[in-house]
């Protein structure tokens, strides 16, 4: 009997030193995760400050750019794949997995830890942009939510890509082509679909329908 309790407290504390090591660290991730969820409205995106004179570059290429809950979601992850089977994209065969991207980022991160740390300020992490995670990946996401909706402990899935594809399009300038009108009417006429922009209320003539404009109060606002 004490020979069978020895080896049994002998496996717990093994694993205990184990678990930071391996892939059940979100035994220890999870729960803190979740305790820090976002606790706002659903698909809600960070904010860029462009008018830091100091940034060197918008967006995040390297796991220094991220936010600490960012890399605590890392390591939150349970493997369990529900991103992944409520992905759109992945469903319709394109490159993006929700799973398989924050399981590279963690094994990156993991990869880069020692030299961060030893390093220091002057340490150069390594860029995740193109093995790890590859643009057609950061591309083919809807921003959806479908991960977040079903992901367990709470992981932000869609803000990390945004974050990448920001860094994508205002710091290296590489986006699809298919984007590059786009771009242009939104900056030109405020919307995608090269609408003009004073015309995007013609539709409501004859309606009796009050535009913004013209009623400074309102309780609910259609956002044509």
């Amino acid at each position: 009997e004490r020979v069978f309790a020895w080896i049994h407290h002998l496996i717990i504390f093994f694993f205990l030193i184990f678990i930071p090591f391996s892939k059940h660290i979100h035994i220890l991730g999870a729960i803190p995760n979740i305790f820090f969820r976002n606790l706002g409205p659903a698909g809600t995106l960070s904010r860029m400050d462009f008018e830091d004179e100091a940034a060197e570059k918008f967006g995040n290429s390297d796991v220094t750019d991220f936010t600490w809950k960012q890399l605590l979601d890392l390591y939150a992850c349970t493997e369990c794949g529900r991103c992944q089977a409520a992905c759109p994209a992945y469903l319709t065969e394109k490159p993006l997995s929700p799973f398989r991207m924050i399981h590279m980022m963690r094994g990156h991160f993991v990869a880069d830890r020692k030299k961060l740390l030893e390093g220091g300020d002057d340490a150069e992490p390594t860029p995740i942009i193109g093995e790890t995670v590859t643009g057609d990946e950061i591309w083919a996401c809807t921003t959806c939510g479908a991960c977040v909706q079903e992901c367990p402990p709470f992981i932000e899935h869609v803000q990390k890509i945004i974050d990448m594809r920001r860094y994508l399009v205002m710091t290296e300038s590489s986006f699809p082509h298919e984007m590059q009108p786009v771009f242009r009417n939104m900056e030109v006429n405020y919307n995608p679909w090269s609408m003009g922009f004073s015309t995007r209320a013609d539709w409501a003539e004859g309606l009796d329908v009050p535009i913004a404009a013209e009623k400074q109060e309102f309780d609910v606002l259609f956002w044509v």
